[in-house]
């Protein structure tokens, strides 16, 4: 839901502030995407100092979603092969490789 940099900087109160109106300013009555992103900050402009340091109150209070580390990738059968057999192609041409590789593990599914 939250980006990189969001999550670094945290959440600001323009981000609170469109949450609260989510569903206020629906794409059917806007021609265009930027004519609802006018709209939107037009709206949040107009807000008074007061309800904007609300919004920023709310924004600091608010927890960041904490990301879930993924668990690592396991390699699949073409992955191991190419680890396994890399040493029987080191001396042909760099370009050339895998194209090697893809060669031998063709024999193999054939054979």
């Amino acid at each position: 839901m939250f980006s990189r940099s969001i999550l670094r900087r945290g959440v600001s109160p323009f981000l609170v502030f469109l949450r609260q109106t989510k569903g206020k300013f629906p794409m059917s009555q806007f021609a265009d995407i930027k004519a609802r992103a006018k709209a939107i900050g037009k709206a949040y402009r107009g807000l008074s100092a007061g309800e904007k340091s609300k919004l920023a109150a709310v924004a600091a209070k608010t927890a960041l979603p904490k990301r879930k580390p993924k668990a690592p990738r396991k390699a699949g059968a073409y992955a191991k092969f190419v680890k396994a057999n890399y040493s029987k192609v080191k001396s042909v041409a760099p370009a050339k490789r895998l194209a090697a590789l893809a060669k031998l593990w063709k024999q193999r599914k054939g054979a």
